[in-house]
């Protein structure tokens, strides 16, 4: 290994694996989950007025009936050209595997529950030491705001367990709220636009230095190209503050990406997308491409 990679590789402390947690994993993991809504499909219905001459007619209508719960499993395969997330880049493959459990349902009205808990497993091929084990909890209330065309407000509360491979030693605990205004519109058939804004004060970290609130803006354009085939553009500009560390980034993420739906229950996808951080401290200043692909199975009852 040269001098410089050494150098870069050095950098990728504790703190390195839980900004590639934050960041890069999060945005990715964008276009490879499907977003938390509960889901109602089109179900066949026999006609009580079925005409025996022709035989059962069956009726396609849209139920009422509410899909909130899913499970899901999925991996995703990703090369990065900055592993680390240091100014001297140093590129890897990485394998993330997991599993989640979510749960999304109306309440009355305009309100809407949500909760989910997710674990999933990251394993580099050169640089074994930036391994760890990612566990995610969600619970929160959604509310559609009518009398702001529709608008909708996501209040959540977030804990997210970083440790060491094989459920090892601790290298965070994270306890977080959030709240984000989002708006979509449909543009055209097949396509809609989404833009919002969150932030996300951090209440407590372990160890204390992880410490960091995170403020941003986002959009994204969403075309469904043909019945199985779908594409995304998306992007996203944050501010994010680490108190304990005199720490202030400015993080830019865009990101493109195309699924394709096997059957109701799997899909492929592709995605890449790059990133640049702008920090007060240049130990913190990088850019980074990650592109990957993934298979998703999912199961909704």
């Amino acid at each position: 290994m040269s001098a410089l990679h050494s150098t870069a590789l050095a950098a990728a402390t504790d703190d390195a694996r839980v900004d590639v947690a934050r960041d890069s994993l999060r945005f990715a993991a964008g276009l490879t989950d499907p977003t938390s809504d509960g889901k109602k499909k089109l179900k066949p219905i026999a006609s009580t007025e079925a005409n025996n001459e022709f035989g059962d007619q069956v009726l396609i209508v849209r139920q009422a009936a509410w899909e909130p719960w899913r499970f899901e499993i999925s991996t995703n395969g990703f090369y990065t050209d900055n592993a680390a997330l240091a100014p001297t880049r140093v590129s890897d493959f990485f394998m993330q595997s997991g599993a989640g459990l979510s749960y999304n349902n109306r309440i009355q009205g305009p309100w809407s529950f949500e909760a989910s808990l997710r674990q999933d497993f990251i394993r580099y091929e050169r640089y074994n030491s930036l391994d760890f084990d990612l566990t995610k909890f969600r619970t929160g209330l959604g509310y559609k705001a009518d009398w702001l065309g529709g608008a909708s407000f996501l209040l959540r509360y977030q804990f997210d367990h970083l440790s060491e491979p094989g459920f090892g030693s601790r290298l965070l605990d994270s306890h977080s709220v959030s709240l984000s205004l989002i708006k979509s519109w449909k543009v055209a058939k097949g396509q809609r636009l989404f833009m919002g804004l969150s932030t996300e004060p951090n209440l407590a970290a372990t160890p204390d230095l992880a410490l960091r609130h995170q403020h941003a803006a986002f959009a994204g354009w969403s075309m469904r190209l043909t019945q199985n085939l779908s594409a995304r553009v998306t992007g996203r500009a944050g501010y994010n503050v680490s108190p304990n560390l005199d720490r202030n980034d400015w993080h830019y993420v865009a990101a493109v990406g195309a699924s394709y739906a096997l059957s109701e229950w799997a899909s492929i996808g592709l995605t890449t997308s790059i990133t640049y951080n702008r920090s007060n401290q240049d130990a913190y200043n990088y850019r980074n491409v990650l592109s990957g692909a993934y298979l998703g199975l999912e199961l909704n009852y």
